[in-house]
C-alpha cells in the first residue's frame, strides 16, 4: 500500500449544465456527468472567520445526478445558469445504468469517494494520488472555461474510510446516511454487481479485480473540527439574490504548479510539506471566491427520498 500524502488537489470534471427533460422536471441521469445549479435550505458564512453561522435558502453549482424539480431562469447572468434544480431522488430497484454523485455536498459532512481514484493501465488500474491523501490535503473541484478553472466545490480532507465491493455495505453502514447510500454507493457498486454478465464498464472491472475506492469525509466548521482552520464549502448566494444565478468563481492563483489553463480532465496534485502549506493555498481560495461576490456554503440539507416520482 503507498504511503499517504499531504496534497493540493484541482480536479476537473465536466462543467456542462444539465437540461432538463420537461418544463418542471429531469430524470436520474443516465449519461454524462453534468453540473446543476442548485437550490437548497442550508448554513452559510460570510468569511472564513466569520463566527455567525447564518441560515436561508442557499443557491450554488454542484453535483445532483438524481431527478430534481426545476424553474427556468428568465433573465440568466452572463456566463451563468439556464435553471434552478430542487434536488430528490426517487429509490430504485436497479442501478445499472444511472450516474453517482461525487463529489456528494450534502448533509453533515461533504464526502468525495471513487472518481479518479484509479487510472486504467493495460489490464488493470493504477491509483492515483487521490486515493492516497492525508487529513488537511484540499481539494478544488471545477471545470475549464476559456482558459480559466472555474469552482464549484471546496473539500478539505478530515478523515476517510477504505472500502470496496465486498465490504461497502458494512463497512460504511453506519458512517453514511441512507440517502447517500443510495445516490452514490449502490450506482457505484450495484451497477457493477447487475452487470456483471460480460460489461466491460470500469466499475465492473474493478469490482471484479478487488480494487478499494476511498470515502473521504470533508472537514466541517460547524463541528469544530476543522483542520489548522480549514473547513470545505460550497460558494453561494444568498435568498432572492441566487434567483437569477452567478457564474462560478474563477481560481486566481499564482502558483502554475496547482492551477493549469491549459488542462480540461482529470487531476493535478501538488505535494505539500505542512498544514501550512496547505492553509496558506486554501485562504486564496476563499478570497477568490469572496471577492467575486458569493458567500461561503457550509451546509447544505439532504435531499428528500420520495416513494412516488414528482410529476409535473
Amino acid at each position: 500500500m503507498e504511503e499517504d500524502k499531504l496534497g493540493f488537489v484541482t480536479f476537473y470534471h465536466p462543467g456542462a449544465e444539465h437540461r432538463p427533460d420537461s418544463k418542471n422536471a429531469i430524470g436520474w441521469n443516465a449519461g454524462k456527468h453534468k453540473r446543476k445549479f442548485l437550490r437548497q435550505r442550508g448554513h452559510y458564512i460570510d468569511s472564513a472567520t466569520d463566527e455567525k453561522v447564518h441560515e436561508d435558502t442557499l443557491y450554488f453549482w454542484g453535483e445532483w445526478e438524481p431527478e430534481s424539480r426545476v424553474v427556468r431562469i428568465s433573465k440568466p447572468v452572463p456566463n451563468g445558469p439556464h435553471y434552478i434544480y430542487s434536488p430528490y431522488y426517487v429509490p430504485r430497484t436497479s442501478y445499472l445504468a444511472v450516474q453517482n454523485t461525487d463529489p456528494y455536498v450534502f448533509g453533515t459532512h461533504f464526502l468525495y469517494t471513487c472518481c479518479q481514484q484509479f487510472k486504467k493501465k493495460g489490464l488493470t488500474y493504477k491509483p492515483q494520488p487521490v486515493r492516497y491523501l492525508s487529513k488537511g490535503s484540499v481539494i478544488i473541484f471545477g471545470s475549464h472555461k476559456a482558459g480559466n478553472f472555474i469552482l464549484d466545490t471546496v473539500f478539505v480532507v478530515g478523515g476517510y474510510t477504505d472500502h470496496n465491493f465486498s465490504d461497502y455495505r458494512i463497512k460504511l453502514r453506519n458512517k453514511v446516511t441512507t440517502t447517500y447510500m443510495d445516490v452514490s454507493l449502490k450506482p457505484l457498486y450495484e451497477r457493477g454487481d447487475e452487470a456483471c454478465q460480460g460489461s466491460k464498464t470500469k466499475s465492473v472491472d474493478i469490482c471484479r479485480q478487488g480494487y478499494s475506492f476511498r470515502l473521504y469525509y470533508g472537514s466541517n466548521y460547524e463541528e469544530k473540527n476543522r483542520l489548522n482552520g480549514m473547513f470545505s464549502f460550497t460558494p453561494c448566494l444568498v435568498g432572492p439574490a441566487g434567483e437569477s444565478g452567478f457564474r462560478r468563481p474563477v481560481v486566481d492563483i499564482n502558483h502554475s504548479s496547482v492551477i493549469s489553463a491549459s488542462q480540461k480532465q482529470g487531476i493535478k496534485v501538488k505535494e505539500l510539506k505542512s498544514l501550512d502549506e496547505a492553509k496558506n493555498l486554501w485562504l486564496e481560495i476563499v478570497d477568490n471566491v469572496l471577492t467575486q461576490g458569493c458567500k461561503l456554503g457550509i451546509y447544505l440539507e439532504e435531499p428528500s427520498a420520495l416513494v412516488q416520482g414528482y410529476s409535473d
